[in-house]
């Protein structure tokens, strides 16, 4: 780690045990190159066309098997996904036909109470005329009785 500033190069930091122990790496990498033991030659590997072969062959059947299997699983994935979807539709056309039955409901609750209002005023109305002439007819007979008597 340097601690002086980038632009402060006039001065350097010596440390002799950092340095030693550097150089002594780099020696003993370069003795492990230079020794045949640490690296073997290419001419011990054994290759052959027979050999190659039968690992391209078995690397093939690995791949057309990772194929196969890999377009089996999206088929799977296509057909669970067209049963979501036929799935989501019914539910879809289940719901609207719910709030169909009950907008039609809704109104024809709204038809019977606009009906049986009218229906109660009209009644209440008559009715309610039939009463006041009935009281009023009987409080015009009563009011000429009771101015006789006094």
């Amino acid at each position: 780690m340097e601690y002086r500033s980038q632009h402060d190069r006039s001065r350097t930091i010596y440390n002799r045990y950092a340095y030693e122990q550097q150089m002594r790496t780099q020696q003993a990498e370069f003795q492990n190159r230079m020794d045949q033991n640490a690296w073997p030659g290419l001419d011990t590997i054994p290759t052959t066309s027979n050999s190659t072969t039968i690992h391209e062959l078995n690397l093939n059947v690995t791949i057309k098997a990772l194929s196969d299997e890999l377009k089996e699983a999206k088929q799977r994935h296509e057909q669970q996904q067209k049963r979501i979807e036929d799935k989501f539709k019914s539910n879809m056309i289940m719901m609207n036909q719910a709030c169909m039955l009950m907008q039609q409901s809704q109104q024809t609750k709204q038809t019977m109470i606009l009906a049986m209002s009218v229906t109660i005023s009209q009644t209440m109305f008559s009715t309610c005329t039939k009463e006041y002439k009935s009281t009023f007819s009987c409080s015009k007979d009563k009011v000429p009785h009771e101015q006789q008597q006094f």
